[in-house]
């Protein structure tokens, strides 16, 4: 049989990579005009056919991508059972699962993941943050939905979390415990989903007539009891009655801090974190925290996948799933003012 001309074929005779081979075939930017025309040139000359299209090829119908970032890939306490019950949920549908991470250079360079270049799925979830250039490769490739991640220039198919209604519901509880000083806790605002709770955050303290003090945010939070340490000391003469923090490994070291500085949770201070991760069971005392039903999360991703495989002319869809209420053991009523500078 004769030799399939592929991709890497054309990126070997012209001394190009593979990646601007793969933009120059499917129109996309990144490459010149020059770079375009040689390309397609020598993809005529030699004979190429591109792959079929994923759902075309015999078994592709039976497999669909997890794409992700090497920096997500790491992040098992949220991610990992997710991962599991996407796989799980996959499986139950008759198809098979197969997981990508990317690497930062990937991303810079916009190269499409193999197994997206080579057709071998039939469509991809993208699991959180990820570079739009490269999103928008893959979804010209094959059926993408986001999954945890929100981008306003990608009209594409996506399931996250209501974000800002958790971080509202949270200040809400906390001010039905009649506190009126709530302070926030973050960790930056280039991950979409802990931007949306700052502004959820925002809205309550606006919406509920809340005083909120310069002192008393703090965007780039330290997962660390000795970050937190420092951080409390820049707030000793005047602090507030309770925190809501964008996750449970803030509000973890929250609460060892101020036990170090002997404050009590919650009698002299509350606490709220997010996720409901392990943090929440292994704080002492347990935390109030958001809950992110991540088996549904994930069965919600994989059918919003597979429609739009059996159906890819139909309008973008978002689904957003909202968190719940969990009530721990680290809010209470406040029951008077903390001054701790003796202490720091």
């Amino acid at each position: 049989m004769p030799k399939r001309i592929s991709m890497d074929t054309i990126a070997n005779q012209l001394g190009l990579s593979r990646n601007a081979v793969w933009l120059a075939l499917h129109g996309k930017p990144g490459v010149s005009m020059e770079t375009r025309q040689r390309v397609e040139s020598a993809a005529q000359s030699l004979g190429y056919r591109p792959p079929a299209k994923a759902g075309d090829q015999a078994g592709a119908s039976r497999t669909v991508g997890l794409v992700l970032s090497e920096d997500i890939f790491h992040e098992t306490s949220f991610f990992g059972p997710m991962i599991m019950h996407m796989q799980r949920h996959v499986a139950k549908l008759g198809s098979s699962l197969i997981i990508q991470a990317v690497s930062r250079e990937d991303e810079r360079t916009v190269r499409v993941p193999t197994m997206v270049a080579s057709g071998s799925v039939s469509g991809v979830m993208v699991l959180s943050r990820l570079a739009s250039l490269l999103i928008e490769a893959i979804a010209a490739s094959v059926p993408t939905i986001l999954v945890d991640h929100y981008d306003p220039l990608l009209t594409i198919d996506r399931v996250g979390t209501a974000n800002r209604q958790g971080a509202y519901r949270a200040v809400h509880h906390l001010v039905s415990l009649h506190h009126q000083a709530v302070g926030f806790i973050g960790r930056g605002t280039q991950v979409p989903s802990y931007r949306e709770r700052w502004i959820g955050f925002q809205e309550a303290v606006e919406d509920l007539g809340l005083t909120l003090a310069d002192e008393w945010v703090w965007m780039r939070g330290e997962e660390s009891d000795e970050g937190m340490l420092k951080f409390l000391a820049a707030r000793r003469h005047h602090p507030p009655t309770a925190w809501f923090c964008v996750n449970d490994a803030l509000a973890f070291h929250l609460v060892r801090a101020l036990f170090t500085l002997d404050i009590a949770v919650p009698d002299q201070c509350s606490v709220v974190g997010f996720d409901n991760q392990a943090f929440a069971k292994m704080c002492h005392p347990s935390l109030t925290t958001l809950n992110i039903n991540r088996e549904q999360f994930a069965a919600t991703a994989v059918r919003q996948l597979f429609d739009r495989i059996h159906v890819p002319s139909r309008p973008a869809r978002s689904v957003t799933l909202t968190p719940e209420l969990i009530l721990g053991r680290s809010t209470a009523a406040p029951s008077h003012q903390v001054i701790f500078d003796s202490k720091m």
